[in-house]
C-alpha cells in the first residue's frame, strides 16, 4: 500500500511529524507500531522468547479484545 506520510498520520491519528521520526528512528513505542501499522492496513505480531528457548506469540491486530467480564489485563 502506497501512502504518504500526511494520509497515514490522519487514519493513524498522529502529524505527519510523528510518523516521519517513526520512520527514521531506530526506538519506537510499541504502541505507536500498532497504530502505524493498522493505518496502512497491517497488525503486529510479536514472538516473546524465553530463557529456557520457549517462545509465546502475541498478536496485536484490531481482532483483539479483553472479555468484559475481565477485569485483569491477559498474561503474556
Amino acid at each position: 500500500m502506497q501512502a504518504t506520510q500526511q494520509e497515514v498520520a490522519a487514519r493513524a491519528g498522529m502529524t505527519q511529524n510523528t510518523v516521519s521520526k517513526m520512520e527514521r528512528a531506530d526506538d519506537v513505542l510499541l504502541s505507536s507500531v500498532v497504530r502505524y501499522m493498522r493505518s496502512v492496513g497491517g497488525g503486529v505480531e510479536l514472538i516473546l522468547k524465553t530463557a529456557d528457548g520457549g517462545a509465546r506469540h502475541v498478536d496485536l491486530t484490531p481482532e483483539i479484545s479483553i472479555p468484559a467480564t475481565s477485569s485483569r489485563p491477559p498474561q503474556i
